[in-house]
């Protein structure tokens, strides 16, 4: 399993580091504080981008 701080998730979902860590900090995004750092589980970001873009897609059909 990888782990990403807070830059490499930023990195990895196309954000900025301070909107990843608002996102990490009210819970949006998955993540545990250690140390003073955000870590990620990369498994479990990719499964929140799952997540995310099957609600998006359902929430874009019903306005239509």
């Amino acid at each position: 399993m990888r782990i990403l701080n807070a830059k490499e998730t930023a990195g990895y979902i196309g954000c900025s580091k301070n909107n990843t860590l608002t996102m990490l900090n009210t819970g949006m995004l998955p993540g545990i504080k250690s140390g003073g750092r955000w870590l990620v589980s990369q498994k479990a970001l990719d499964e929140w981008i799952d997540n995310e873009t099957r609600k998006q897609s359902r929430e874009r059909r019903m306005k239509r």
